[in-house]
């Protein structure tokens, strides 16, 4: 695995998107305002190759390759909060899914 740091990113948000199961048009436009549509697609497909153990694993390897400050960690995760609330609210599986990702960076 070779990501880039905006790799990372995509990834994050689209699992982020896809916390509750469905992906509301209101995330994907916040992702798409972020990332370039090639790098969504792919990472897209990627996303939806892996189970959730070889996410984590993607995810912690990335974020420890990539050497990312407290800073830019921060950062990913206002990121992660605003498409978590792109529809209006952000539901328990959500909440779980934030939770989880703030523990693995």
């Amino acid at each position: 695995m070779n990501w880039t740091k905006d790799d990372l990113h995509a990834y994050l948000l689209i699992w982020c998107a896809n916390a509750d199961f469905i992906e509301f048009e209101e995330e994907v436009e916040l992702i798409l305002s972020q990332i370039d549509t090639k790098r969504y697609k792919a990472l897209h497909r990627e996303f939806e190759k892996d189970n959730d153990y070889q996410r984590i694993e993607k995810i912690k390897t990335a974020v420890h390759d990539l050497n990312y400050s407290a800073d830019e960690i921060n950062l990913l995760i206002d990121d992660m909060k605003e498409v978590f609330n792109a529809h209006g609210h952000m539901d328990t599986a959500e909440q779980s899914i934030l939770l989880g990702l703030k523990r693995i960076l």
